[in-house]
């Protein structure tokens, strides 16, 4: 008897959790205050949609704004409130094409409002039953009931928003608009239905456990009903002639009542497994921000994609039609784990990105995507890294105002963009410097050591479940990844790289380095002067006429300054709202009135300078940035109308020592001179027993120097075979060439992790420019020349090295004809550069050894 009442109102108390849930759920977007003000189904950038907020925040009752982070400026509140952008909005004019012409959002969403507010009817009629179930068994038995029919609600409830809002989520971001999944009010729907679960069994187990036999002893009747076998009742004396009842002695013993041991045993464990998991849940949402459940994310589909490939990676797959669908599914399986982790799981996707090539084709298409812009942070979270990281807040620190106080600087909360790590604010300081300011996002310093941790050993388990040594290369790049949130090391990096440039005269009028504020900066806030000028992917930008006057450069070129704000822009920053503030002057002028100029520069002159300054990085100064992809570069204009190239972003810097660096430079030399017993004798010192593969894949084009024994190797005995068996078995012996290539890993340099990828994106540049340079033979030049500049050679073996650079300028202008023969076909329409033919020999090779290669490296 007293379990019952026990169960009874620890299913109470569940019961009333989960309608606390719902009610914070039902009552999001018609009533203000935390934590409602934090509960959302859905948010999606909605700026091309007229009249939306931006961003629209789908909750119960109606849509709203954010304001610092929270539900604001919320419409009116409709009942049942439908997901159809293009009701909601009255439009169909930038809404994303999957919402125009159907209704299926439109019914899947109404009946969940409905089924929420079904489930909570009958959930709050099981609480007040549940009061019965403390003193009876009907009132658990029908309090379970009640309870039963709310979580059969509740459940259609969940399933019907997770639809709709996973969906919809996908179709926003399909277009390029940052979208999100509200996480309270999915947890809380969820939470809730389990919680109905739970109580529904608890109530039923308190009814079965207040039934107890009422009898001694009894046996079926042949309907089933248990009779009593025990006397009846009494019988007459024949001396008194008075009912006497029976005699107890002669009734037994009385059979011990049933107590459940194992069913409460097993109660207890799921209820104190329910409580762990729900306190290590918030520990790990409220002070790591889901850093335990990436990394339980990232375990779980490392299993999954392990076995798959376990399982499946033959000629014919038991479960899976091919090969290439095997990929295709693990392709996207990793693809949505980066993205849904985020942080600096899209800086390892993006490193992934730049080596696809040597992927498989249905890799490298996922990976295309991977450059897209990150969401960004609230203000209000990008205000607390301010004030953990300097003690005040950034009115305070950079000296601006938010209420256009007079004589005070103006900073614009809303980001100029938003990376992986950090997000860029645009402001300008008390004494007119107009600054960059790059803010770490604060969920970034909590994860990075659980990312890694995660990102470790997976490699670990894939380097012993599938034999391939790439464990070795974790480390040195976890360092380098774990480098780039350190902001005061970006600021170093960049102060080297500006001395460096400075000090050589070939690139000092060419390349411009940001200026650092270091009084401004800490470990997670990087203050840098804010460039004016066009991205490097903006090919016509750059090319387009000129007009902006005669001996005049683009705003801010060779470190001008730059001019003020205008004083009506001054004047509505009181009435800015925080997710649209726009302060920065539109400088534009140089387009023209009607906006169709440019900064009229050649191409060539463009490229020659990139290919210079990242040949001078890995050759004559051994310090390289890593990550030059289009978005770190932009293109200026000098007033003497040559090109002046900008580079940001230094966080991601590797240092090559002068020994490496020289085996380095006599390497290419030695690439382009077909000097195969100086090719074989460094990679040979490097570990590595490949040379021709290792040759193609830095020069990023055939290397037709060797005597092919790799590829002979790879393709033997595979002319006759069945299509399947023989993509098969190249893909295995694949394996077993990066195993050759990645050969010693003690000597293996770790610095050619990143000078690859270097090398990859300089070459995407250079193609998606199309092909106005000869980069091997620049990159070839700079090697060699380096070689007769190296300060620690005596005269004698400096004169034969010029002597031996003069020649070699001699031998590469074979490569010019190469190039101009390309250049002519291009320009017959015939051919795509250079780089498009080197690439479609590149494909041909790969092709030979079961590496499909089908798109550039910016492609998407």
């Amino acid at each position: 008897m007293a379990a019952r009442p026990i169960l009874s109102f620890v299913s109470l108390i569940i019961l009333a959790g989960g309608i606390l849930l719902q009610f914070l759920v039902i009552l999001s977007g018609a009533v203000s205050g935390n934590p409602v003000d934090r509960v959302y189904f859905l948010q999606a950038a909605t700026t091309g949609i007229n009249g939306a907020r931006d961003p629209s925040r789908w909750t119960f009752f109606s849509i709203c704004g954010v304001v610092n982070g929270l539900n604001g400026n919320c419409g009116n509140v409709v009942p049942a409130l439908p997901f159809d952008p293009v009701r909601n909005f009255g439009t169909t004019q930038g809404v994303p094409p999957q919402f125009i012409g159907t209704n299926k959002f439109y019914y899947l969403s109404r009946f969940m409002f409905a089924f929420y507010l079904i489930a909570l009817f009958f959930a709050v009629i099981a609480l007040f039953t549940g009061l019965l179930a403390l003193c009876s068994r009907l009132g658990g038995y029908l309090s379970g009931f009640n309870t039963s029919v709310a979580l059969f609600f509740q459940t259609l409830t969940a399933a019907l928003m997770t639809a709709w809002v996973v969906i919809g989520r996908n179709n926003f971001r399909s277009q390029g608009l940052a979208s999100n999944i509200g996480s309270y009010a999915m947890g809380f729907t969820w939470a809730a239905m389990a919680c109905f679960l739970i109580s529904s069994i608890l109530f039923c187990v308190g009814g079965a456990a207040g039934k107890k036999d009422a009898t001694y002893g009894t046996k079926k009747s042949y309907f089933g009903r248990k009779r009593s076998t025990r006397s009846r009742g009494s019988f007459i004396d024949s001396e008194s002639q008075r009912r006497v009842k029976d005699d107890p002695a002669s009734l037994g013993r009385a059979a011990p009542p049933k107590t459940y041991r194992r069913t409460r045993k097993w109660l207890r464990r799921l209820v104190y497994l329910s409580l762990l998991s729900g306190a290590i849940w918030a520990l790990d949402t409220t002070l790591y921000d889901s850093a335990l459940t990436r990394s339980f994310r990232t375990f779980k589909l490392g299993l999954l994609i392990g076995l798959d490939y376990k399982i499946n990676f033959r000629a014919n797959p038991p479960l899976a039609d091919s090969i290439a669908a095997l990929h295709a599914r693990n392709a996207v399986r990793v693809f949505d784990l980066l993205k849904d982790n985020g942080g600096l799981y899209l800086k390892i996707g993006q490193a992934i990105a730049m080596q696809s090539a040597i992927l498989p084709p249905e890799f490298q298409k996922m990976f295309a995507r991977m450059f897209d812009d990150a969401p960004q942070n609230s203000w209000a979270e990008v205000e607390k890294v301010i004030r953990e990281d300097f003690g005040k807040g950034p009115e305070e620190v950079f000296g601006v105002s938010f209420t256009g106080q007079p004589g005070k600087g103006i900073m614009e909360r809303t980001a100029r963009a938003s990376a992986s790590v950090a997000q860029v604010h645009w402001a300008r300081l008390e004494d007119g410097r107009e600054v960059a300011i790059k803010i770490q996002k604060r969920e970034i310093a909590r994860q990075v050591g659980w990312d890694l941790w995660a990102f470790k050993v997976v490699a670990k388990v894939y380097t012993w479940w599938f034999d391939i040594p790439v464990y070795s290369l974790v480390p040195y790049i976890s360092e380098r990844l774990l480098l780039e949130t350190d902001f005061l090391n970006e600021a170093r990096n960049a102060e080297r790289m500006a001395k460096l440039v400075a000090g050589e005269p070939r690139l000092r009028d060419r390349v411009y380095i940001p200026k650092v504020h270091h009084d401004l900066s800490s470990k997670r806030v990087m203050t840098a002067e804010w460039i004016e000028g066009i991205r490097l992917w903006d090919k016509e930008g750059i090319t387009k006429p000129w007009k902006g006057g005669w001996r005049s450069g683009s705003p801010g070129s060779g470190g001008a300054p730059l001019d003020p704000p205008p004083k009506e822009t001054l004047a509505s920053i009181s009435s800015a709202h925080p997710t649209n503030e726009r302060f920065k002057p539109d400088r534009s002028y140089w387009k023209g009135a009607d906006g169709s100029g440019g900064l009229g520069l050649p191409l060539k002159q463009v490229m020659t300078t990139m290919v210079d300054l990242f040949s001078a990085q890995m050759f004559l100064w051994g310090w390289v940035h890593c990550d030059p992809h289009p978005g770190n570069i932009f293109i200026r204009r000098l007033p003497s109308g040559k090109p002046e190239l900008v580079l940001i972003d230094h966080g991601l810097y590797i240092h090559m020592d002068p020994n490496f660096r020289h085996q380095y430079a006599l390497f290419w030399k030695s690439l382009l001179t077909f000097d195969n017993a100086t090719i074989s004798s460094i990679v040979s010192s490097w570990g590595i027993n490949n040379p021709d593969i290792f040759a193609s894949a830095t020069l990023l084009r055939p290397y037709t120097g060797g005597d092919r024994s790799t590829s002979d190797s790879i393709k033997q005995g595979l002319n006759s075979k069945e299509e399947q068996q023989r993509a098969y078995e190249m893909q295995m012996k694949m394996r077993k060439g990066i195993k050759q290539i990645l050969g010693d890993e003690d000597k293996w340099p770790r610095e050619l992790i990143f000078i690859g990828r270097n090398l990859r994106i300089v070459q995407g540049n250079n193609q998606f420019l199309g092909s106005p340079v000869n980069r091997i033979k620049i990159t070839g030049t700079w090697a060699s020349r380096a070689l007769a500049e190296s300060p620690d050679l005596s005269l004698a073996q400096r004169l034969r090295y010029w002597g031996g650079h003069l020649l070699f300028r001699v031998v590469l202008l074979g490569s010019d004809l190469v190039f101009y023969y390309s250049k002519l076909r291009q320009t017959l329409g015939v051919g795509g550069g250079m780089e498009d033919d080197l690439e479609n020999k590149m494909r041909d090779m790969a092709k030979e050894f079961g590496v499909e290669l089908n798109h550039g490296v910016f492609e998407g």
